[in-house]
């Protein structure tokens, strides 16, 4: 159903994908997927990419509309409260036994919020922190344009070929939690 779902909203709002390093997407494993967020259609693309393997955190605020609140629970997607760092924090561990038990990849924008430049803005920690729990490799995927389908204060998604690249995954085997 993710696939569906995807392929039709893309379909309808025009929203196609010119996908480099795909290979890092054949041999699938759990991972946690980090990617720069310009646009609300950035969580689509990652859901697009990973399909059933899907899982995410989330904007709280999204996480308790109708029927956002559904679909959020439906597809594996946290909500998390951003102004508290502790409930964060806390409210993130299902998500290791996503990635262990489930065998998904978790999506997360270590930036926090969606950026109006091309350049990402400071990552947040709890996506490292995360794949140090699990004992995963991070993947990390880049969106160079995704503002042309919704720029931050846009309403709608605008027909446009998005431009991702898919980076080779990074071991967090040797990292310190100091670190």
């Amino acid at each position: 159903m993710v696939a569906s779902f995807t392929n039709t909203i893309c379909a309808i709002t025009g929203i196609k994908i010119e996908l480099k390093g795909a290979q890092y997407l054949h041999d699938y494993k759990p991972r946690v997927v980090i990617f720069n967020h310009q646009s609300q259609a950035d969580g689509l693309i990652v859901m697009k990419l990973l399909g059933e393997h899907f899982a995410a955190i989330g904007k709280d605020a999204f996480g308790k509309r109708n029927p956002l609140s559904n679909a959020y629970s439906y597809v594996g997607i946290i909500p998390i409260d951003r102004s508290d760092g502790k409930s964060a924090i806390e409210s993130m561990k299902p998500l290791i036994d996503a990635i262990k038990k489930e065998g998904r990849s978790v999506a997360i924008a270590p930036e926090g919020t969606r950026s109006t430049s091309v350049l990402p803005g400071p990552f947040k920690k709890g996506a490292f922190h995360l794949a140090l729990d699990a004992g995963v490799e991070i993947l990390p995927v880049v969106f160079h344009n995704s503002a042309d389908v919704q720029a931050k204060g846009d309403l709608l998604f605008h027909p446009a070929t998005v431009r991702v690249e898919i980076l080779p995954p990074v071991s967090t085997a040797n990292w310190q939690r100091a670190d």
